[in-house]
């Protein structure tokens, strides 16, 4: 099983002037880059991270202290010394581009798994990043559609009722004393209810009930919860004491062609 683990590119930079620097990538518990990794997979790469790390540092202590030592000896100071310190310097030069050639050859491998492993969660979370993207486009345009209307009913002016234009009323509408002229967005809407609430003193939100389930189904999600995090407002949330209260109080019929609501709170429905 995979978890999450860090990993931090280092470059070791080689003895001799001529070599590139030497990559390597040491996992931990923090900083760096996340990656999910299964617990063999981390012990083995770091393992092989740290082995190669102490191979290019002893070669290169080892060349600086030989080096050393035949640049310093009498040897030199003999007729064509300096002919032989630099063949043997560059012998040891020889030697250890061979040790770090050979420990990055080893390594390689290791490399290659953590820098393909990185690479593929990248592009996973770009594909992730594009489809949220999409989806927040989607419900932004969703959230932009002109479809919601409202009416402040006439015999009871702290209720306003709230519906899908074209969509059947669950019962049918009272007489109004206001109404939205034109159809609003799910945007739009909140911004008038918001208004409603301040201006009139708006204290029911009834929203119908046949609207609530269109708007579902085109937002696939229940409408409440589209509110919430699409237009960034829990006004379609129905309120705990709204559906106290009609459980309580069941509506009547919808054949006496009469909008009732159960409650007095902000947000409450039928």
């Amino acid at each position: 099983m995979r978890f999450s683990r860090n990993t931090s590119r280092y470059t070791v930079k080689s003895a001799l002037a001529d070599e590139p620097p030497y990559v390597l990538y040491r996992i931990m518990s923090y900083g760096g880059v996340p990656i999910m990794v299964t617990r063999d997979e981390a012990e083995r790469w770091e393992g092989a991270a740290s082995a190669y790390a102490k191979i290019l540092a002893e070669a290169a202590d080892a060349l600086r202290v030989d080096v050393r030592w035949e640049r310093g000896a009498y040897l030199r100071l003999l007729p064509g010394g300096h002919r032989r310190v630099a063949r043997k310097v560059a012998a040891l030069e020889d030697r250890y581009r061979d040790v770090t050639r050979a420990a990055t050859a080893t390594y390689a491998p290791i490399r290659n798994l953590v820098e393909a492993r990185i690479k593929s969660q990248q592009k996973a979370e770009r594909r992730h990043q594009q489809e949220q993207e999409k989806q927040r486009a989607h419900f932004r345009s969703l959230a932009e559609q002109e479809v919601w209307g409202y009416l402040v009913e006439a015999a009871n002016p702290e209720t306003v009722h709230i519906f899908w234009h074209d969509v059947q009323p669950t019962q049918p509408r009272p007489t109004s004393s206001r109404r939205s002229e034109t159809p609003l967005s799910a945007i739009q809407l909140d911004a008038e209810l918001r208004h409603l609430m301040t201006e009139q003193s708006i204290k029911l939100l009834a929203w119908d009930p046949a609207s609530r389930e269109h708007a579902a189904r085109i937002y696939g999600l229940a409408l409440s919860d589209f509110w919430q995090r699409h237009v960034g407002s829990d006004l379609a949330t129905p309120r705990k004491a709204d559906e106290d209260r009609s459980a309580k109080h069941p509506s009547p019929s919808r054949s006496t062609g009469t909008s009732h609501h159960s409650s007095h709170g902000i947000g409450g429905h039928y």
